[in-house]
């Protein structure tokens, strides 16, 4: 409601939020677009919404951060396993967030795969937007990137999978059972919503980000938490993320996935009905980022 200036009181129109959004991607520019056009507001669709403002922001050195998991060792010595595993449990069951050193993967194909995608989006628009695609073939992806990718995601793929093995164990389960993986490049902004306050996550040289995502929340039946978390923009410099995302496919496929019922009891019944992937993704495009789980739509 807007009150004009003789006192009449005026209807604001409807913000359409969705059509704001379709244009601003139809630009395929992203928010690099927008810094180099040096807008002078920041556009509507990146407000907070009117009910998060009572979150609380938690400077670094506080008496809250994030877990930080040496993966040394894992696979040489059971002992260390084992005491891996219970801070996977208690990171991924308290936080949904937790950073990996020694995880494998030499900080030069780290800081190369950095400075690749950098110079990739540094680029003119128009050599950028020839990419743009839902999957690309191998030998699709630009030729001067081709073979930093190839091994950062050979590498993240063996990290992967023992992530799983890691999270499976957590749970008590065999180690095949059954996490996004986020290479951040020096600068911060990266926060995490924990007990209603956003906590920063501050980077360290060579390390992984692995947050736990709603699927594993969902098959682990709460045991594993899946949280918000955004980035803070800032005027330092530029922010370069990685993501890779361990996901069992976005094709149509009829499986059904719940709780796993090695975790169910009478104590602990499931706290989700049986979903597939393509019920949880349409769910999830249709409500947009609105600070609120996905997950609740399929408690039962």
């Amino acid at each position: 409601m807007v009150v004009a200036s003789e006192g009449e009181v005026q209807l604001e129109p409807k913000y359409d939020r969705a059509s704001e959004v379709k244009a601003f991607d139809d630009t395929k520019a992203g928010v690099k677009g927008l810094v180099d056009a040096e807008i002078s507001e920041v556009p509507r669709m990146f407000h907070r919404p009117p009910d998060t403002y009572g979150e609380t922001y938690v400077p670094s050195g506080s008496q809250f951060s994030i877990p930080v998991i040496d993966l040394k060792g894992v696979q040489e010595d059971l002992s260390t396993r084992t005491s891996i595993v219970e801070e996977v449990r208690n990171a991924s069951k308290e936080w949904g967030f937790f950073q990996i050193i020694n995880h494998g993967i030499p900080v030069s194909v780290l800081e190369e795969m950095n400075v690749r995608i950098r110079r990739f989006f540094e680029q003119d628009l128009t050599g950028e937007t020839l990419f743009f695609a839902t999957w690309l073939r191998p030998e699709e992806l630009p030729e001067p990137f081709r073979d930093v990718m190839f091994e950062y995601t050979d590498r993240v793929m063996s990290l992967g999978h023992l992530l799983f093995e890691l999270t499976s164990e957590a749970l008590g389960l065999s180690p095949d059972h059954l996490l996004k993986i986020d290479c951040a490049k020096g600068l911060g902004g990266l926060q995490v919503l924990h007990e209603n306050q956003w906590i920063d996550v501050p980077p360290l040289p060579g390390a992984l980000v692995v947050n736990i995502g709603d699927f594993l929340q969902l098959i682990s039946n709460d045991s594993l938490v899946s949280v918000e978390h955004r980035v803070l923009a800032n005027s330092v410099g530029p922010r370069v993320s990685v993501a890779s995302f361990f996901v069992t496919g976005f094709h149509p496929n009829p499986r059904l996935y719940g709780p796993i019922k090695e975790l169910l009891s009478d104590d602990n019944p499931p706290k989700y009905k049986e979903i597939t992937v393509i019920e949880y993704t349409t769910h999830l495009l249709r409500k947009g980022l609105d600070g609120k789980s996905a997950l609740l739509h399929f408690k039962i």
